[in-house]
């Protein structure tokens, strides 16, 4: 009995320790929830505190129903794991606003798990911003679940920032069927090399998993926006037809085994990968392709692509006389039969459109766009310094150093075939514009060349002065005192030591200004332009697009890259359709290294590398506006360059009427187009506004009949192709100002 007494009070013993285990246990798990509710404007975070880690993954301790109501935010960054799971089912709630999800970690991938539903009103965004606090390096998002539309049928719209802390790439994946209606715009935050929206898969940085799902169950029909280094990624074996723009400078990637159908308007400038699948641009859709002296955007890639729309060729920003670019590169293509191409005319398989001098061509074979022209000046120079030529307009712009004797310059210059006269390395009097004919048979061109000296931007210098609010709004730097000014004519190129600006600013704590014009006219003419930055710390540029004397307006805020950080590069595209646009450059240097480059080149670029630097030696940068009231309309223009004289009257007799100069843009010696492969052409500026243009035809030269609606006016152009079934016709334009 005592032995069997002791054994029982033994026995209790261990039960007691074992409960005391099992409470200490329970005690030091993190505390679980069945529910949570994220109030209106409210925010809650999923943290160490709420979580528990096994092994790689941490899941959220919720295991019920998140609801979130319009404008509640969810930040989601507990310590760095490989993998965070919410397996919460999801709730949107309230009436109109926004739903803000915030992750953050490098090297982490965030999966979202449980169901998602609405009961919300009203239109509605949910924002998705990847690496929120900067630590995105390679992280993604995975909605594992269909992301729906609002409860009452009101459109949801999804808008996704990708950050990264030192450069790297950036994921979020839609793999489901889902539903939402809104509109998509992908932003690019800092530091992205490359930012990916994935829809019907997956694609971590461990590789991309093909699915089954898809956008508003295979048709969708909003916009797309996809900034610079954004991609939309699909990567289905369901067949997709997206009808709405997609636009941007952004990329399209395809993947998976379904078809995917383009059928909008769409004029995003970056990359259409075909890697597996079908795309099909449908007979509605259309594509953009930009084409500039050392790029273009393409279809490449190694599936199929069927091509029943129409390609929208931009040439703008093409500056030479000669070149070629490949459109199409994919190992299977085909043309269906309303296939066409905006402004040119089909010949079998090869697409012509004559611009100017220069005759384009589009030749379905080979996927190849092609420029050609005979009796073109191709380059023109004066010792180490080269022209600017305008092909289009048959102008040449060169600029020499301060002090350069005009009366007997001796230029040089190569032709694309031909002779000219006078002949190359003649000396000629350049205190006036000169002219130069090139012939080649019955090829004819005449270009007029201008000369003039450097300038460039005002320059500011601020000692004992950064703060990122100065550069926005940039007004609040403008309106401080410089210690000190000048004239930028070297290139903005300053790495570290003492920088050859006013007041030789060195080591930490100071800001620069760079305030002028920049002449459109004499970098290569209107059209898209890419400006860009890098630096250490924080730099911006701004424009004056409107003219009204203020950076502030939407649109205006051309390049943002304003963080205290290390060398960092940015970009940003911006039209210019005026003859001269006010810029100014910002710039702020707090501790550490110091650097700071700014650059442009015509056309779409996303490299910051790809630009030239900004200097007063290219000829297009300059303290003053170079074309002042270009932009007040017929009235002013005349003051400057007709002697006031009405637009019926030809002020310097070249034979040109000055409103039809005006039109074109002219603003010295101006000659009418003649009939080149059937067409007429005239230039038209952008900056010609307020006036009324005809385009009229006669057979007789008394009788004029009214063809206006007949004229193609796109791409910088009015053109009108004649009848081929009438008697003989003569064209003029007509041009009315008040």
């Amino acid at each position: 009995m005592k032995i069997h007494n002791r054994t029982e009070r033994f026995n209790v013993h261990l039960h007691l320790l074992a409960l005391a285990s099992s409470i200490a246990a329970l005690l030091a798990l993190p505390s679980a929830r069945a529910d949570t509710t994220i109030a209106a404007s409210g925010t809650f975070t999923i943290d160490d505190s709420n979580t528990t880690v096994v092994d790689t993954t941490t899941t959220w301790n919720d295991t019920g129903t998140l609801t979130i109501n319009n404008d509640g935010t969810l930040q989601t960054w507990p310590t760095q794991n490989g993998e965070v799971a919410n397996n919460d089912n999801i709730v949107f709630a309230g009436s109109g606003g926004t739903y803000n999800l915030r992750f953050n970690d490098n090297d982490t991938k965030f999966t979202m798990n449980g169901a998602m539903t609405s009961s919300a009103t009203g239109a509605q965004t949910l924002a998705i911003s990847l690496g929120d606090q900067g630590n995105g390096d390679r992280e993604s998002v995975v909605f594992n679940s269909p992301i729906p539309n609002v409860g009452d049928s009101s459109a949801l719209s999804l808008n996704a920032r990708f950050t990264t802390q030192s450069g790297s790439e950036s994921y979020l994946s839609l793999p489901g069927t889902n539903t939402f209606t809104g509109p998509i715009t992908l932003v690019k935050g800092d530091n992205v090399q490359n930012a990916y929206l994935t829809i019907g898969g997956v694609l971590t940085k461990d590789g991309n998993t093909p699915g089954s799902g898809n956008l508003g169950n295979g048709n969708y029909n909003a916009a797309i926006a996809l900034d610079t280094t954004t991609h939309l990624y699909y990567d289905s074996s369901a067949d997709q037809t997206l009808a709405g723009a997609i636009s941007g400078a952004g990329a399209l990637d395809k993947d998976g085994s379904g078809t995917l159908t383009l059928s909008g308007s769409n004029t995003y400038v970056g990359n259409t990968s075909v890697n597996s699948g079908e795309l099909v641009l449908a007979a509605t859709g259309t594509l953009t392709f930009g084409v500039t002296d050392e790029s273009n955007n393409k279809i490449t890639g190694g599936a199929t692509a069927t091509l029943n729309g129409t390609f929208n060729i931009d040439t703008s920003a093409f500056t030479g006389a000669i070149g070629s670019w490949t459109l199409v590169d994919v190992a299977t293509v085909a043309y269906g039969g309303t296939f066409s191409v905006t402004g040119y005319t089909k010949t079998g398989t090869i697409w012509t459109n004559v611009v100017g001098a220069r005759t384009w061509t589009f030749d379905q074979a080979s996927g190849v766009l092609s420029v050609s022209a005979p009796a073109l000046i191709t380059s023109f120079s004066y010792l180490t310094y080269f022209g600017i030529v305008n092909q289009d307009a048959l102008t040449i712009s060169l600029a020499l150093p301060q002090g350069t004797d005009l009366t007997s310059l001796a230029p040089t210059y190569t032709v694309s075939s031909g002779t000219g006269d006078p002949a190359s390395g003649t000396a000629r009097n350049f205190t006036s514009a000169q002219t130069y004919t090139i012939t080649d048979g019955a090829s004819v061109n005449t270009y007029t060349v201008s000369v003039s000296f450097f300038a460039g931007l005002n320059v500011s210098t601020y000692l004992g002065r950064n703060d990122p609010s100065d550069l926005d709004p940039i007004s609040n730097l403008m309106a401080a005192t410089p210690t000190a000014t000048g004239i930028q004519v070297d290139d903005i190129d300053y790495h570290g030591g003492v920088w050859a600006v006013p007041a030789n600013p060195s080591g930490d704590n100071f800001s620069i200004l760079w305030e002028g014009w920049f002449d459109v006219l004499a970098a290569g003419g209107h059209g898209t332009y890419t400006f860009g930055t890098s630096s250490d710390d924080g730099s911006v540029i701004y424009m004056d697009l409107n003219r009204n004397g203020s950076f502030a307006d939407p649109g205006e805020y051309i390049v943002n890259n304003n963080n205290y950080q290390g060398d960092t590069p940015a970009t940003g595209q911006v039209t210019l359709n005026m003859d001269s646009v006010h810029m100014v450059i910002g710039y702020y240097e707090g501790g550490g290294g110091y650097d700071m480059r700014a650059g442009w080149k015509k056309g779409a670029f996303t490299d910051f590398d790809s630009l030239d630097l900004i200097n007063g030696t290219s000829g297009v940068f300059f303290p003053t506006d170079p074309h002042p009231g270009a932009g007040g309309g017929y009235s002013d223009w005349a003051t400057l360059y007709a002697g006031g004289q009405a637009a019926n009257l030809d002020y310097n007799n070249d034979g040109v009427e000055n409103g039809i100069a005006y039109f074109m843009g002219v603003t010295g010696l101006a000659t009418n187009p003649g009939v080149v492969n059937g067409k007429v052409s005239w230039p038209h500026s952008a900056s010609a506004t307020g006036i009324t243009y005809h385009v009229l035809t006669s057979e007789d030269l008394a009788n004029w009949t009214d063809v206006t609606g007949d004229a193609i006016d796109a791409g910088g152009f009015l053109t009108y192709t004649l009848p081929t079934a009438t008697p003989k016709l003569f064209v003029r334009l007509e041009v009315e100002a008040p």
